[in-house]
C-alpha cells in the first residue's frame, strides 16, 4: 500500500529547497517503533468479517511490518523517544486496530521503502509517497490525500518555480521533486539555452530543509 501527495517544493532567490513525498529518520539511518492500545486514541473496533481477508501469514502473525520515513512532519516524524509519530502514523494505527494487528514499524529511507516492499521485507510503507505511473508498477496504492507541490526560499527571498534556472534546489532523494518536479523544469531551461537547476540531493527532508535554511549545500 503506497500512500500519494505531490510533496512541498522548497526553494530560494538563488537556493532552493524541494520538499517531497517524503522518505528518513532523525538522520539516516533505522528505527523501529510499533502501534498498540495507547496509539488507538480514537477507540477504532476490530473489524472481524475484514480481519478474515487477511493473507494467511498475516493473520497468523497477528502483525504487520511498515516502513516510514519519519523526516516529514506532520505527516511522519519521530517523538523524543525516536518513534514514529505523526498523523499518518495515527491513521495506519486506526488500520491495525480495524484489522485486529499490530503495527511494527521500521524507520527507513524513503527511496529504500519501496523496493523494500516489493523484496517482502515490508508489508506495506506509509511515507507521504506521490502516486505515480512508474510506482504504480512495482506496488498498489490506496489514495486518500491531495496535496500539490510548495516551493520555499529563506527568509527575505522570493523564487518563481517557473523561472529557477541556475538556482540551487535541495530535494529529499528519490521523492517526486527530485525525479520528476525539478528534472522536468531543469531540462525546459537548458532547452531554451539558460543554466540547468543545481540540484542537492539528502537522505531526509529535515536535511534538505536545514540547507536551504542554513545557505549550506553538499558538494
Amino acid at each position: 500500500m503506497r500512500i500519494r501527495y505531490a510533496l512541498p517544493v522548497v526553494a530560494v532567490a538563488t537556493a532552493l529547497l524541494l520538499t517531497g513525498c517524503v522518505d528518513n529518520s532523525g538522520g539516516s539511518g533505522s528505527g523501529s517503533g510499533s502501534g498498540s492500545a495507547a496509539s488507538n486514541p480514537y477507540g477504532v473496533k476490530k473489524d472481524d468479517a475484514l480481519a478474515k481477508t487477511l493473507p494467511s501469514d498475516i493473520a497468523k502473525s497477528g502483525q504487520l511490518t511498515v516502513g516510514v520515513d519519519a523526516t516529514y512532519a506532520p505527516n511522519e516524524y519521530k517523538d523524543t523517544s525516536g518513534k514514529p509519530i505523526g498523523w499518518d502514523i495515527d491513521l495506519a494505527n486506526a488500520i491495525g486496530a480495524k484489522l485486529g494487528v499490530k503495527m511494527n514499524y521500521t524507520i527507513a529511507k524513503f527511496d529504500n521503502i519501496i523496493p523494500s516492499i516489493t523484496g517482502g521485507r515490508y508489508d506495506l510503507g506509509v511515507s507521504s509517497f506521490t502516486d505515480t505511473t512508474e510506482r504504480e508498477k512495482q506496488v498498489d496504492f490506496v489514495n486518500y490525500y491531495n496535496a500539490g507541490i510548495l516551493w520555499a526560499s529563506q527568509i527575505g527571498k522570493t523564487v518563481d518555480p517557473d523561472n529557477a534556472c541556475g538556482l540551487k534546489v535541495a530535494v529529499e532523494a528519490g521523492t517526486y521533486e527530485d525525479t520528476d518536479e525539478v528534472p522536468a523544469k531543469s531540462k525546459a531551461c537548458t532547452q531554451a539555452g539558460k543554466p540547468a537547476i543545481q540540484v542537492f540531493k539528502y537522505d531526509g527532508q529535515d536535511q534538505a530543509t536545514n540547507a536551504l535554511v542554513l545557505g549550506r549545500w553538499m558538494p
